[in-house]
């Protein structure tokens, strides 16, 4: 405010902009778009050092009206967390931004994003063992291993075991997320031919088994031979994706799980176990294609377990104590 010799005031202001030193985050380039989201699955950002919270913003499909706010201390949001905001076969924009303490980046970009079909309403896609896991007949019990087709936003998939010859069902088991089963946690799995048929679960609804994959088991241990070793190695080299990709066995679990973090290289991790609340449980380091057991020293509850390679690709997971 100035004031003249004649009692006269006069005011003015002015508006400074301040650049952000805050780095700013956007939705991972595997979640932008997807259109293929459950409301219990996750979406994740781009991880920034030092953040201490992360204000995720939905808006509808036009990006003009704000139907939800949620503040997470890590780089992912469960889409049931937004409940009963999100629902099924809807749109939304998401846009993202970065807090340290007080100070915070710029919002990110619009991405949109898609929940599925209700899955009541319109089933739950069938799905079978991928190919190159079929017409092997020499698989050991010790360290083989199958894998679904995946189905989006499945969460579960039953993998079920039929004599080859009656296709009556010996046995079967379920593996969650990650689409794999290892022989060795499948009960009452022996030597023998197997039609092995699968189906995969959306929330709570299971769809049709698909077409059968014809497999055999020809020994319960690995001999620590040479072709023992290369067979290992092949299946290791087949499960193989861009990125990284969790599976625990069993799950749900008491008392410990078996983790194997697979990547297209042994590679350095960084595992970071998270409650739902979002509180930091444990963290420790481990190896990719190497297993590692957890659930010990966990209380019996719900479990989001997040690994991240020395180029910053993460998987995120969750895990079940019961």
């Amino acid at each position: 405010m100035v004031t003249n010799a004649n009692n006269c005031t006069a005011t003015s202001s002015v508006d400074v902009e301040f650049e952000s030193c805050v780095p700013a985050t956007a939705l991972r380039p595997i979640d932008c778009a997807n259109q293929n989201l459950a409301l219990n699955s996750a979406i994740g950002c781009t991880q920034i050092i030092g953040v201490t919270s992360y204000e995720w913003q939905i808006f509808d499909a036009t990006g003009t009206t704000l139907l939800n706010t949620k503040n997470t201390t890590t780089n992912y949001l469960l889409m049931v967390q937004l409940l009963p905001t999100v629902q099924y076969g809807t749109q939304y924009q998401i846009r993202i931004r970065a807090f340290i303490n007080n100070l915070f980046s710029n919002y990110s970009s619009f991405c949109t994003v898609g929940t599925i079909c209700d899955p009541n309403v319109c089933g739950v896609p069938t799905t079978t063992v991928r190919a190159v896991d079929c017409g092997k007949f020499n698989y050991k019990i010790s360290n083989g291993r199958l894998v679904a087709n995946p189905v989006p936003a499945a969460i579960q998939y039953e993998f079920e075991f039929r004599d080859f010859v009656t296709d009556a069902v010996v046995t079967s088991a379920i593996s969650s997320y990650g689409g794999a089963i290892f022989f060795n946690a499948v009960p009452g799995l022996v030597i023998g031919q197997y039609n092995v048929y699968i189906r995969a679960k959306r929330g709570g609804v299971w769809g049709n088994y698909g077409a059968p994959c014809a497999i055999g088991i020809s020994s319960l241990a690995k001999d620590g031979n040479d072709e023992a070793n290369i067979e290992e190695a092949d299946l290791l080299a087949g499960y193989s994706i861009e990125g990284i990709e969790i599976n625990a066995m069993p799950n749900p679990f008491s008392g410990e799980t078996n983790i194997v973090v697979v990547a297209a290289d042994n590679e350095d991790l960084q595992i970071n176990i998270f409650d739902m609340t979002g509180r930091l449980v444990t963290e420790f380091k481990a190896v990719s294609n190497q297993k590692f057991v957890v659930g010990a020293d966990l209380d019996n509850g719900v479990y989001i377990i997040n690994a991240t390679n020395q180029s910053g690709s993460q998987s995120i997971f969750r895990i079940i104590k019961q």
